[in-house]
This record gives C-alpha cells, sequence and structure tokens, in this order.
C-alpha cells in the first residue's frame, strides 16, 4: 500500500486499495500462509483485524510454485495470445494493439550505444521480447528465439512535429518476426528529444511495461539485475496443465440467459466499410472532490474503481433502454505468486454484466457492483474467447461480442520516467488513439484530481454526440454524490436545455373556428372559386351557401349540439358540402369512404353511436339500420336557410376512425380549437394565400384529407379534386397540374415519391406525409409531415433540402411539445430512440366512447402538470440540429402503402373469419413494396382466393394479406415471446408471388464446386455431419480458434485466397464459398472439373500405371479423336451423361474440355458436340476438389519428355487419373497413371481398356 504504518483496523480501500492491489495482496498472503483468499472477501473484509479472523478460519495448502518448461523448439500460445493473433491476422495493417509511448528527454541525452546495448540486453533477459507467434497445421505456436538483433533507429527532427514522427513511428508488426519492440531516439537540438517506443501487446502486458522502463534505465547504468526467474513460456506451458473449469461454469452461469438484442446507439451506421479510426474527447473533472468519492466508497466497502463503473452501467442502461448491460474491463490475471515478476502478456478481457434495476436504490446497487466484480475478478483466469463462445452470442464483422464499451480506472499517482545517470525520460502525451472498441471510457485520477477520457470510433460516431455523452457520465456522478440512497430511475441524467423540445409559441386567435374562418374568407373574395372537379367548378360563396343550407337541414333533427354526423360522399363538392355543413351545424362530421366493408361502416355507426348520415347519390348501395336516418346532400341543399348555432371552440369538428390493436378501428375525436390552431400554422408557415392553387387527393377517411380541405380554404386558394381515373396516372396527374398551374401539391408519400421522378413545371412546393420519404427535389420543395390522427393531422414538419439516407420528420410546430421517452418514461437526450410524446394544442379529446384505450393512450403529462401527452408508439430520435428522425413502430401498427394499420387487426379478422388456429402477420417490403405476409396454423391450407373475398367484406382492400404461409408452430425467444423478426426474415427470403405454402416449396440444389470443398471443410473441423448453406460458423459449433484450422485445410485448395478475416466477415458456406470464387477468378484460378464415379471405383491402396501400344493407320486429325474416345469411355464408364476432362493444349497451359452425351451414340457425334472452355488455365493455378466420389481426369497427346520434371510432379499431385498419347514409329502409346491411391486397380484397368478399345476403333486396327 506504500504506507510505513498500518493500524489493525486501517481500511484497504481507505488506504487507495483497489482490484489489482488485491489480487498482490492475496499472493502474498498465500505465499506465506498456503491459504488463497478471494478477492470478494479481501474487499468485504478490508481490515487487517478481520483478514486475521478470515484466516484463522481457513485451511492452508503446500504453495505450489510454477515450474521452468523444459526446452523445445516451440511452445504453446497462451489463449490471449491466440486472441491477438487472430486479429491480427484480420488485418494486417492494424495497430490497435500496438502499446506505443513517446518520453521527452530531460537532463541530458542518453550515449546512442550505451542505451542500443541496454535495449538488446533486456531482449537477452526477457524472452517475451524475442518470441514470434504463428500458426502450423492449425496449431498457434510461441517460438523463442535464442538470439535476436536490435537496432535503435536514430533520428533528427528537422521539420515538423515530434507528434507527426511519433505516428509515423507506430507501424503494424509482423508477429512471426521478433523482436516485437521498437525503439527511435528523435534529436531536435543538442539538449533535447524524445525517447520512442513501441510494444506489441501480445508480449507486454501494462505490468510488465512498468518493470521493462524500471530494467531498461538500471541496464543503461550498467547496474546488475538479478536474473528473471520465470519466463513466459513458463506460464503458459503452466497454463496448459491448470484447471479452471470451475471459472468456466461461473461464467457459463453469468450468461446462461440471453442478452438483449439491443444496438449502442451510433451517428453514423455500421457497416463492412465502416472507417477504423478513433478519437477521444478529454473532460476536467476537478470540481469533483476526492473526498466525496472516498467516502461513498468508504461507506459502501467499494472501491473508486466500482464507483465510476456503476456509474458508466447506470449511463449505458439508459443508452440502451435496458436494465441489463455489459462492460468490458481488463484484468491483470497475476493470480499466483510467481507471476508478478514474468513479463509477457497475462491480462485478459472480462465482460462484466450488470443490472442497473430501475427501483434500486444507487447505494444497493454500488453493494451489488462490488459483488459482480469481485465475483469476476475471482474467476479472471478463464479467457474471454472462451466464455464468448460459450455464450453463444451471435458475431458480426467489425463489432466487439458481448460487450460494446471498455472501462479502465487508473490511478496515475506513480512514476513512469525513466531515471539514468545521463538522462531522465518522462512521458510526454500525445494524443494518439486506436480503435480497440466502439467506446473506451478511462477514469484517471492523478494528484487528487479526476478526469474523464472518452475514445471513440469516428467513423461511428460525432464528437458532439461523444462530448455530450461526457455530459450525461458527469451528470450521473453528481447525482450519485447527493441521491445515494434514492432510487435509479430518478437519476438525472439530461441537462435542462435537453429535457424537452416545443414549436414556436404563436398568439393564434384561439376563439376562431373554421366556419368563422369560411365567412371571413367569403366576405373577401365570395366570387373566388373555391373548388374545381373535372369540368366544373364551385365559387366560395356558393360553398357556403350549400353548406348553409345543408347545416339547416341537420338542426331539423333537434338531437342537440356535438351529435355526431356521418358524411357518406365520394371524392368532389358533395365532400366538402356534407363535412363543412355538419360542422356549421355544431356537431361533428364522421368520414365515410364509399369503399369501406359494409362491416366495417356498420361498427363505426355504432361505436360513434351515430344517427344521421348524409349521403351522396349514387356514393354506394348502403343500408342504414332503422335507427339512424340518411339524409342525401342532394337534395339538403334545396333547404331554407336558417340561424345556425353559434360553435364553441372546444366543441368536436370531426371524428375520424384509425385501425385499432384490438381488431376494431378506434374514432378520434378532434376538437374545432385543434383544428383552428393546425390552420393558422399552416397558412402561417407556408404563407398560403388566395393566390394559391392546391390538390385534394387524399381519401375522404383518412386525417390527410383534413389538410388538404381546410387550410386552403381559410387562406382563399383554389382546391383541385384530382379525379377517381387519374389517382394512379402519375404522368396524367402532372399533366393536370401543369395545365390548371396548381403551385401546392398535397400527396400521400407513395405517390409523391412517384411524382418527384416527373417533371411538373407549376409546382412550387409538395406537401407529404404518412409513411417514410425517400425523394428529393430540385424542381420545388418538399415538406416531410409527420404527425398521428390523434394530434390534428400533423405535429412536425421538414423541409427536404437535400438527399438525405434518412430524410428528418422535423421540428414541432406551433403551440406542440415533443417529447422522446424510454420505456420508463425518462427523457431521451439527443441520438437516443424513444418514444415520441405529444402535447399541445392539437391533442385530440380521446377516442369516442373508448375511456379504456383513450386512458391507455392521452396519459397526464408528468413534465407539466395539468396537461395531458398522447403516447404515439412512434419511436423516434432527436438529431444534432434539432429536428427527430422518425424509425419505426413500437407495436404491431405499420404503415403499408401509406396507410396506418394495427397489425393487430389483420390478425384478429384473419383468425375470426378464416378459420385459422393461429395467425401472425408481418409486412415485408423486400421488393421495393410493401405486401403483409400471414403465417397462420390451420387444420389445412386456406384457398387465398376464397379468404380474400371473406376479408374484403370487412376489411379495406390494403389490409387484406398479399402472401399466406402456412406453419406447424411459430418461433419463441427465450424469454417466451414471439419472434417477429424471424418471421420477417422468413417473409423476406418467399418468393412474393406465390400465394400459399403449397405454392413455395423449397428444393435442395446442387452445391457448387466451391461450396463442397468448404462444407468438407468445415464437416472436418467441426465433426459434424449435416450444415446448411446458410448456417452461420459460429452458431454451429465454430469458433474464432477453430477458424485457424478452417484456414489450414481450406489453404490446401485455395492457397494463398484467403485470411483469417475473410473467414469472419463470410460465416456460411455459401457467403465463404461465393467470395472464393470471386478471388479465384481474379487471380485467374482454376478449379479442376471433376467426374463422378460409383461407389465400387474407390478402395484401392497404391498408385499404379498401365500401359498399351496401337498400331495402324493414324488419322491427321488424331488429337480430337483421342480426345472424343476419352471422354465417350469415360461417359460410359462412369455412368454419367454429362462429362469432362482437363487438357494440356501448350506449356504449363490448359483447358477444359467437356461434352453433354444425352441421346450421344456414335465416337463422331461425341466429337462433334465437345466444347471447350473459354479460356485457358496455367497449372499453377489450378485447385483440385477433394469431394467424395470424385475424380480429376486430365489428357495429353504428345511426348512425354517435353514435360518438366516439377510439372510431371503437379500433374501428379492434382490429377487423380492422366492420360497420355504419344505417337511413336512402332504406333500409339498410350499411358494411364492412376495418381490417386483410392482409386480401385481393376476398375482403372477396366477404363484403360474401354479407352484403349474406343482408340483402337478409332485407328482401325488392332491393339498389343
Amino acid at each position: 500500500m506504500n504506507v510505513e504504518k498500518v493500524g489493525i483496523r486501517d481500511s484497504f480501500l481507505e488506504l487507495g486499495g483497489h482490484s489489482l492491489k488485491a489480487t498482490h495482496l492475496a499472493n502474498r498472503i498465500e505465499l506465506d500462509t498456503g491459504v488463497r483468499i478471494a478477492i470478494k472477501d479481501i474487499l468485504t473484509n478490508a481490515t487487517p483485524e478481520k483478514l486475521v479472523k478470515l484466516l484463522e478460519c481457513s485451511k492452508g495448502e503446500e504453495y505450489e510454485p510454477i515450474l521452468k518448461a523444459e526446452v523445445k523448439e516451440y511452445y504453446p500460445m497462451s489463449e490471449v495470445q491466440k486472441r491477438l493473433f487472430i486479429l491480427a491476422q484480420m488485418d494486417e495493417m492494424s495497430v490497435s494493439y500496438n502499446v506505443p509511448y513517446c518520453f521527452r528527454l530531460c537532463n541530458g541525452m542518453p550515449d546512442e550505444e550505451r542505451l542500443n546495448s541496454a535495449l538488446q540486453k533486456l531482449a537477452e533477459r526477457h524472452e517475451s521480447l524475442r518470441t514470434g507467434l504463428c500458426a502450423v497445421d492449425g496449431e498457434f505456436r510461441q517460438i523463442v528465439y535464442p538470439h535476436v538483433d536490435f537496432k535503435l533507429i536514430v533520428k533528427t527532427l528537422e521539420k515538423g512535429e515530434i507528434k507527426d514522427e511519433f505516428e509515423n513511428f507506430i507501424r503494424p508488426f509482423d508477429l512471426e518476426l521478433p523482436p516485437l519492440l521498437r525503439a527511435e531516439l528523435v534529436k531536435n537540438t543538442a539538449s533535447e528529444g524524445w525517447l520512442l517506443l513501441d510494444f506489441h501487446h501480445s508480449i507486454v502486458d501494462g505490468y510488465s511495461i512498468k518493470q521493462l522502463l524500471k530494467e531498461l534505465g538500471d541496464l543503461y547504468d550498467g547496474k546488475y539485475i538479478s536474473e528473471p526467474a520465470l519466463q513466459y513460456k513458463d506460464y503458459s506451458e503452466w497454463l496448459t496443465k491448470r484447471d479452471i473449469s470451475s471459472q468456466g461454469v461461473f461464467w457459463k452461469k453469468t450468461f446462461e440467459t440471453m442478452l438483449e438484442d439491443k444496438e449502442l446507439p451510433t451517428d453514423i451506421r455500421r457497416s463492412d466499410s465502416t472507417e477504423q479510426n478513433a478519437s477521444v474527447v478529454k473532460r476536467k473533472m476537478d470540481w469533483l472532490d476526492s473526498k466525496q468519492v472516498d467516502k461513498i466508497c468508504s461507506d459502501h466497502g467499494i472501491t473508486a474503481h466500482m464507483f465510476f463503473i456503476s456509474i458508466l452501467s447506470m449511463l449505458l442502461a439508459r443508452y440502451y433502454d435496458c436494465e441489463d448491460v455489459v462492460v468490458g474491463i481488463p484484468a491483470s490475471c497475476r493470480v499466483h505468486p510467481d507471476t508478478e515478476k514474468i513479463v509477457g502478456m497475462l491480462v485478459n478481457t472480462l465482460p462484466v454484466r450488470l443490472k442497473p434495476v430501475r427501483n434500486m436504490r444507487f447505494s444497493e446497487y454500488i453493494e451489488n457492483t462490488r459483488n459482480v466484480l469481485a465475483n469476476a475478478l475471482t474467476n479472471q483466469e478463464y479467457p474471454f474467447n472462451a466464455i464468448v463462445e460459450d455464450s453463444c452470442v451471435k458475431r458480426s464483422k467489425g463489432k466487439n461480442p458481448l460487450f460494446d464499451v471498455f472501462f479502465n480506472y487508473f490511478d496515475q499517482n506513480f512514476s513512469e520516467n525513466i531515471t539514468t545517470r545521463d538522462f531522465t525520460a518522462e512521458p510526454y502525451e500525445i494524443d494518439y488513439v486506436v480503435d480497440k472498441f466502439d467506446l473506451v471510457f478511462d477514469v484517471i485520477v492523478k494528484d487528487g484530481v479526476y478526469s474523464l477520457d472518452i475514445t471513440y470510433k469516428t467513423g461511428l460516431y460525432f464528437e458532439k454526440t461523444i462530448q455530450q455523452m461526457s455530459e450525461h457520465y458527469v451528470n450521473l456522478i453528481r447525482w450519485a454524490l447527493k441521491h445515494e440512497f434514492d432510487t435509479i430511475v430518478h437519476a438525472e441524467m439530461l441537462s435542462e436545455t435537453e429535457k424537452f423540445h416545443q414549436g414556436t409559441k404563436k398568439k393564434f386567435d384561439t376563439t376562431l373556428t373554421f366556419p368563422d374562418m369560411l365567412r371571413a374568407k367569403v366576405e373577401i373574395c365570395g366570387e373566388k372559386t373555391a373548388l374545381v372537379c373535372r369540368e366544373q367548378s364551385m365559387s366560395y360563396q356558393q360553398l357556403l351557401k350549400e353548406s348553409s343550407a345543408v347545416a339547416a337541414a341537420i338542426c331539423e333533427f333537434d338531437f342537440g349540439a356535438e351529435n355526431i354526423v356521418g358524411v357518406m360522399a365520394k371524392p368532389g363538392f358533395g365532400m366538402f358540402v356534407g363535412a363543412i355543413a355538419v360542422m356549421l351545424s355544431g356537431n361533428a362530421y364522421m368520414p365515410i369512404d364509399p369503399d369501406y366493408p359494409d362491416e366495417r361502416i356498420r361498427y363505426m355507426l355504432h361505436q360513434s353511436g351515430c344517427k344521421l348520415v348524409l349521403v351522396e347519390e349514387g356514393a354506394k348501395d348502403f343500408h342504414l339500420d332503422s335507427d339512424i336516418h340518411a339524409m342525401y346532400i342532394e337534395e339538403a341543399v334545396q333547404h331554407v336557410q336558417c340561424n345556425l348555432p353559434e360553435i364553441k371552440p372546444e366543441q368536436l369538428a370531426y371524428v375520424i376512425f384509425t385501425s385499432g390493436s384490438s381488431g376494431q378501428p378506434k374514432g378520434v375525436m378532434i376538437e374545432h380549437r385543434s383544428l383552428a390552431n393546425m390552420i393558422q400554422w399552416n397558412n402561417d408557415y407556408y404563407h398560403l394565400t388566395d393566390k394559391d392553387k392546391t390538390t385534394k387527393y387524399a381519401g375522404f377517411g383518412f386525417d390527410a384529407s383534413v389538410h388538404e380541405m381546410y387550410p386552403p380554404l381559410a387562406a382563399g386558394a383554389e382546391i383541385h379534386i384530382i379525379p377517381e381515373e387519374l389517382r394512379l396516372d402519375i404522368r396524367g396527374i402532372c399533366s393536370y397540374i401543369d395545365n390548371h398551374y396548381i403551385n401546392i401539391g398535397f400527396f400521400p408519400t407513395p405517390i409523391c415519391e412517384l411524382v418527384s421522378k416527373e417533371k411538373c413545371k407549376a409546382l412550387k412546393m409538395v406537401i407529404t406525409g404518412g409513411d417514410r420519404l425517400k425523394s428529393y427535389s430540385k424542381d420545388y420543395t418538399i415538406y416531410n409531415n409527420y404527425g398521428p390522427t390523434e394530434c390534428t393531422v400533423l405535429t412536425t414538419v421538414f423541409a427536404v433540402d437535400k438527399a438525405w439516407d434518412s430524410i428528418p420528420i422535423g421540428k414541432p410546430i406551433a403551440n406542440t411539445e415533443i417529447y422522446i421517452v424510454n420505456d420508463f418514461g425518462q427523457l431521451q437526450p439527443t441520438g437516443l430512440p424513444g418514444e415520441i410524446w405529444i402535447g399541445g394544442a392539437g391533442l385530440a379529446r380521446g377516442y369516442i366512447n373508448d375511456e379504456k384505450r383513450t386512458a391507455e393512450r392521452f396519459i397526464p403529462n408528468p413534465f407539466r402538470k395539468g396537461e395531458r401527452l398522447y403516447r404515439t408508439g412512434d419511436i423516434g430520435r432527436w438529431l444534432p440540429d434539432g429536428n427527430i428522425e422518425y424509425l419505426g413502430r413500437n407495436d404491431n401498427q405499420v404503415k403499408v402503402r401509406g396507410n396506418r394499420i394495427e397489425l393487430g387487426e389483420v390478425e384478429s379478422v384473419c383468425t375470426s373469419r378464416c378459420g385459422l388456429t393461429q395467425c401472425v402477420a408481418v409486412v415485408d417490403n423486400s421488393t421495393g413494396s410493401d405486401r403483409i405476409v400471414l403465417f397462420y396454423m390451420a387444420n389445412e391450407d386456406v384457398n387465398p382466393t376464397e379468404v380474400r373475398k371473406i376479408l374484403s367484406d370487412c376489411l379495406p382492400y390494403y389490409m387484406i394479406p398479399d402472401v399466406w404461409i402456412r406453419r406447424d408452430s411459430f418461433p419463441y425467444s427465450p424469454n417466451g415471446k414471439l419472434d417477429r423478426n424471424k418471421l420477417k426474415v422468413e417473409a423476406t427470403e418467399v418468393t412474393l408471388e406465390k400465394t400459399s405454402v403449397s405454392d413455395y416449396v423449397t428444393q435442395k440444389r446442387q452445391l457448387t464446386q466451391y461450396e463442397k470443398v468448404v462444407e468438407d471443410v468445415w464437416r472436418n473441423v467441426l465433426g459434424l455431419d449435416n450444415i446448411g448453406l446458410n448456417d452461420n460458423f459460429f452458431e454451429v459449433g465454430g469458433t474464432s480458434l477453430t477458424l485457424v484450422s478452417v484456414l489450414t485445410g481450406l489453404g490446401q485448395d485455395f492457397p494463398g485466397v484467403l485470411k483469417i478475416a475473410d473467414l469472419f466477415a463470410n460465416p456460411t458456406i455459401e457467403q465463404l464459398a461465393g467470395y472464393i470464387e470471386r478471388s479465384t477468378i481474379k487471380t485467374n484460378r482454376h478449379i479442376l472439373r471433376a467426374v463422378k464415379l460409383a461407389k465400387n471405383c474407390f478402395g484401392g491402396t497404391r498408385e499404379a500405371q498401365y500401359h498399351s501400344i496401337i498400331t495402324g493407320n493414324i488419322p491427321e486429325d488424331f488429337t480430337n479423336k483421342f480426345r472424343a474416345a476419352v471422354l465417350f469411355a469415360v461417359s460410359r464408364f462412369a455412368g454419367n451423361k454429362f462429362t469432362c476432362v482437363e487438357e494440356k493444349i501448350a506449356e504449363d497451359r490448359y483447358k477444359t474440355v467437356e461434352c453433354d452425351l444425352t441421346e450421344v451414340m456414335t465416337l463422331e457425334e461425341t466429337e462433334r458436340k465437345t466444347i471447350f472452355s473459354e479460356e485457358d488455365w496455367r497449372l499453377e493455378h489450378a485447385i483440385k476438389n477433394p469431394s467424395e466420389g470424385m475424380c480429376t481426369i486430365g489428357i495429353y497427346v504428345g511426348d512425354v519428355s517435353e514435360i518438366s520434371q516439377a510439372e510431371q510432379h503437379q500433374i501428379a499431385k492434382i490429377f487423380d487419373i492422366w492420360l497420355q498419347a504419344d505417337i511413336r514409329q512402332d504406333g500409339i502409346h498410350i499411358w494411364l497413371k492412376k495418381n490417386r491411391k483410392e482409386l480401385n486397380g481393376t476398375k482403372t484397368q477396366q477404363l484403360m481398356r474401354l479407352i484403349t478399345g474406343v482408340v483402337n476403333a478409332v485407328a482401325g486396327n488392332k491393339s498389343k
């Protein structure tokens, strides 16, 4: 503890104890007493008095030293060396695991020869500095070289800064070639310079480096240092005999339950091409009183390390939005007294699983953290690789398994100086960072002052985000020190400016209603055209006159105010007249789309309590119940006008039904004041005037229709109702727009996307919403609106100013507040996803006659007393510029072709109406258009045509499933929840043109030659018989260590093609085989074509050669005849209609020759149908396919003496059978060489006779 006196009641923790010191203390106690005390026991019995009592109750064992290893050619790597070796193989240019130091030289300059000699002696003392790492025949080896020549580099810094020289100094190591240490002396002037050192982490850890730096100074001064008792190879050999299986049990139990599949949010989407650079954000915490930290640690029996990692886990819990997080920490692994002086890489990485449960007191949580960390450190020797493999966690390229964030606590109250008689070398801080992990949090204490460094990957995060993260970390520390006995859920992480965002506070006239606005506009421009439909038009005065007449007719139904009046009309004037009339009468209109199924209409009428429906003649043949009255709009416009009632802002304006999760739609009640706020904001924001012309496109039953109708009328604009026949004719729509000089288009998102691809010269802006927008137009401005029906059509708006990967939905409109919260209702900071909650003037009253669902969605505002919020169920996140990015839904509510639906409603109706046992609906858009895919369980297959007919009576067309797939069961996650993600993947794989599972039949295709090779190697390495083409290597038993065996196996067939990184990036047979095929094509490699032989053709034991001579007439085109003869004979012998051979055509040049002998009866036909490959290939590029039952055959017509010995050797290696015809004076000499032992000799002789017979027929004479 570096203190002179220790009392028996002094606390180990208060004296500065931490986990590493606890490990050293445990080692010393074991050395003296034979008793091994667990780190957890040291922390919980933190005084000498308590430790003595613990020792008195413990049984000591005889101390067993680590023995020196026998001298061998090579030694096994330790597990941590294997991991670092594999990482180096994955990226040979990486310097992530270099350990560089820069020292500023003070008080003199070193003698170059003496410094070089000291470094050389250092390498002679410690074998780690003379060790190389390699993999041979699938084994990981470390080779200790007896001597390495160390060369100190000396440079003069003439230009530039030391930072530039330092960065150039750091470069990748070749782990096979020691020393894995570099040193450079940089001189600036006669008295100023720097010493640069760079180690590879595979040979040293931080503890070793401290020892090496001290020894370097002593060796420079010529001081005597005793020889090391043990070397790293002794440690690695000791590890092979050490039983740590009980530690493996601990880690398996730690991760026996699956982690939540949650990603730490990033600014830039992770991909295979993510930039692997890093930067650091530094933050001084000089406000933090170390005495405060010491006190809370002492009070709860924890170390400062435990306190700060507890805070980090709380931060990550908020960022992940869960109560189960994993943080990586280093562990020294020097748990045996003899390991304390060994130079080498002993450090292990531990994934610490912490659970900051929201309702737990912070004081209780930090004590839990102590127990978790203590248990982890007690089991610190179990290799990280093994923990990962035992946990069966899914791997992904470029992402660390199990955790994203690493944590270090550095106590820098010690010197790292190199002190000699000639000079002193002091650490010189240079901002050089590497990207080992996505995020690394370093809490550093020096001289009682704390600081925080966060290293981050610049390919994932922006600096501003990390600065915000550091602010959140500091805020949590401040909270914890003041509220240690409060529950975690109350922890304050956000600054005041982050807590919520709101639109501009606009003082609109709150007394106005839309009827007021319409009357005012009629007084100004009554004769102006208000509506245009096809060739007809209606003025503002006529619109108000007809609406008022219908309103008067409605008032004669003396049923009071705020009644729900249905309006059933097709796109046209009647739609406007009917809706406005209902509002003028003091009632609320309910739009009814005539295309709705009868059953849905009946439900809406019943749920709303509607007693009167305005109907446009010819709109729909529908029979109302006897207690509901129908009024035809065409008749009602003739009614005598009368005084209409005064309308108050708090009265209902309309009720619109939207899809509901219970299987039934729900009616949203919007008041006049909410509608008036939207209208006044809209016309203020978009600057609508009576000079504008707009479109009316949305269906009457959707809330977008409200946006298209009332703001333009309040502005005095001219609305063009898009004719029914043009609705899906995009070019027709654009022509209509240009012909009528329409400058503002209102379109749902899918139509907006299509319109933006056409030229519309008249358009100045397009207002869209309802789905994710992808388009941007240079010709006019597209405004992306977002808002649920429950908040009066729209809540946010974004002017699309450029092409975006993900177009934001914008900022809140006037008098609107947006809150983005996590699952626990805590406000989310910028960048973190959460549910969008909305408050303000646009909020609906609720759902009509549905108090339960109203209470679920419309809640008291926890951030502003006396106000309400709407829980949207939409997921979004704040962007740094104050806009919101929409990310999707948190439930089954989705958008399909621009229509918001609840998949629960689809499932409920399909189950009840189609005789299904159970069903699950998912949306797939892999083909570019939305499709509802219904997975169902039933006693028999459904007939899609029949069920669509049934469903069309009760569901709108856009809610009827497109694809039907029958299943015997559904997939579930480990926690018992339905795994919709697996079904979504399956839906994507299904050919969407198919309509039932009986139409969708997967047939197992033939494997390619590359796939066969990969499959065989996988089988041998993994010991499995059945492996699917798309099985993930790591999910069927593969590990990062067995990858080396795979690389070795594939290297025999594809030499030089693959690296470890390629295997990680292509973890399935199909992916890896495809990669190999592409790579071999790029390097002109050639997979040898092979012939399938019967099983009885195998069973031999040795190579053999057969020879025959044919005399007679030799045809001029003998080469062609011989080739055809071989193909013909091999086809008959193998029983294959399709056959192939590889033919030598010139010096070291070959071509593939193949022939389809289907319906071929003669040799002449064989010769005519023979096909050559377009490209030739070199023997050195040949890759043999060793698949079972396959045989490679090579042929050549020519003199064997013309083939070099080297080529003959290669021929014998890659061709199982080599056939050669040599024309001599005494006849045609044919040789058949059997180069593959496993081929049956008798069968091979039979093939030779068959070939000889065919060639003999060609020559027309006898053979001998």
